[in-house]
């Protein structure tokens, strides 16, 4: 592994050990680290809520996907996005 991969694993399992939290995806325990952000919907805002897994992780995840996080089901709203080793998705 590279220095620069090396240095970016280990700033991800920081990032995860300071922000993780529990949650389940499709049956799977996972640590995610949460984004929430306020979307503008022509005259309404919603609050969006985004989770992003470390992608060595083993968790795939899909549309659809029934989530459990802060004991409240969920379900993942779209495709997710894979970036730099994170895979991250909204919720509904």
């Amino acid at each position: 592994m590279s220095n620069w991969a090396q240095g970016v694993a280990e700033m991800d399992a920081a990032l995860f050990t300071a922000f993780g939290e529990s949650a389940v995806i499709a049956g799977q325990s996972a640590e995610v680290v949460p984004n929430t952000s306020q979307d503008q919907f022509g005259v309404m805002a919603a609050n969006v809520t985004r989770l992003s897994i470390s992608g060595s992780s083993g968790v795939k995840v899909r549309k659809g996907d029934k989530v459990t996080y802060k004991s409240r089901s969920y379900v993942v709203a779209d495709v997710p996005e894979y970036h730099d080793g994170l895979i991250s998705f909204d919720l509904k």
